[in-house]
């Protein structure tokens, strides 16, 4: 009889220190998923690129570290590494962390486009923590940048972080987008556009400003007027180039100038346009064709 409630003691006990050890373990298990949460210049990072401890962040090496992790992002770019308890979390939305590592950095730079082939740098500098705050991030830059793009009907989007030009690494990520339909930029089409139509030439100049200057030329004598000229400022809509003329009556005034109605050229490729018929009137539509005076060009 007592050796019958030995042993029905002894489960019991085996079986409460089992549930015990469950509880203990699924406690461990829980503490181990809990996360470091990364903030870089000031920006959460929920899916972190980070595998770091909270001790390794805490060491003198941590700048080094860090900048192991972000390729284009230098040593000596990284301004500090702060280790904070779990608490400071909360600002950002974020619970269940064992810790928060802030990392300020002096990166600052533009980020490269390759819009269907063509390469063109952002207007505003981003930082790390921008660059690294995922697609959501990037898109919200991009809407600044391209506001119109979505427009032309994008077909992929892809960010590459780890792109190599020449020997060193490229200092920030390709954002590579390609469109139905062409896209083209202001540095695009800046340059020097000629076309001629019988014996009438014309000469189309797109400034880097996002002024122009327009001209035909008639070599006829008898014409009522050998030169009539056009000037203002130009931007791209709809695969379109819109030239608004000048209604400063100074420009107005000097030589044969005059001002047009809107005049929208079409884009043909980014080295040919369409001047379209009785823009300055000429009889029919005529193509101006990029002129290229520097041979390296």
């Amino acid at each position: 009889m007592k050796r019958g409630r030995f042993i029905i003691g002894l489960l019991s006990g085996l079986f409460v220190f089992c549930l015990s050890a469950q509880s203990v373990n699924k406690e461990l298990i829980q503490e181990e998923r809990k996360k470091t949460l990364w903030v870089v210049d000031g920006v959460a990072l929920n899916d972190s690129v980070f595998d770091y401890t909270l001790e390794q962040m805490q060491s003198d090496s941590a700048a080094v570290l860090a900048s192991r992790v972000l390729s284009w992002v230098y040593p000596h770019d990284i301004e500090s590494v702060t280790v904070t308890d779990s608490v400071s979390a909360a600002e950002y939305g974020f619970v269940n962390c064992n810790g928060v590592v802030k990392i300020a950095t002096t990166f600052r730079e533009p980020i490269l486009f390759i819009i269907n082939g063509f390469i063109t740098k952002s207007k505003e500098k981003v930082s790390a923590g921008e660059i690294l705050g995922g697609r959501d991030y990037i898109q919200h830059i991009v809407k600044n940048e391209l506001g119109d793009i979505a427009e032309y009907g994008i077909t992929d989007f892809v960010i590459l972080n780890q792109l190599k030009t020449g020997w060193c690494p490229q200092r920030v990520p390709f954002v590579v987008i390609m469109t139905k339909l062409p896209y083209y930029r202001t540095e695009y089409l800046t340059g020097r556009y000629t076309g001629k139509q019988g014996r009438k030439s014309y000469e189309l100049e797109l400034n880097a400003d996002s002024t122009y200057v327009l001209s035909k030329a008639s070599p006829h004598k008898k014409a009522i007027s050998p030169e009539i000229s056009d000037c203002g400022t130009w931007s791209i809509s709809n695969n379109e180039i819109n030239l608004i003329s000048s209604q400063d009556p100074g420009v107005i005034l000097q030589g044969c100038t005059v001002p047009l109605d809107t005049v929208r050229l079409k884009i043909k490729t980014f080295k040919a346009l369409t001047l379209p018929k009785g823009s300055l009137n000429n009889r029919r539509s005529v193509t101006l064709k990029r002129r290229y005076d520097d041979p390296d060009d």
